[in-house]
């Protein structure tokens, strides 16, 4: 069986001033800690494909979704609505 996963990180983050996702967590960030998480929970014969949906802070986002490519089979989308 082929799992997907979305992880959201698409919003403004208008009252917190920073992205969430962006936010340190441990040695990582909570984007890199759900991207973890994510991986091991859903990893079957193969390794799930995990997209990370970026919209507000897109640049930021983006950045960290690639440093985390270098672990994990993550890639970055962007929604525009």
């Amino acid at each position: 069986m082929r799992l997907g996963v979305v992880i959201l990180a698409a919003g403004l983050s208008r009252r917190m001033g920073t992205p969430k996702m962006l936010l340190p967590w441990g040695k990582t960030t909570v984007l890199g800690q759900v991207t973890e998480t994510l991986f091991y929970a859903a990893q079957t014969t193969e390794a799930p494909e995990m997209l990370v949906v970026s919209g507000g802070w897109q640049d930021q986002v983006e950045a960290e979704t690639a440093r985390l490519a270098g672990s994990f089979p993550v890639r970055a989308v962007f929604n525009a609505g």
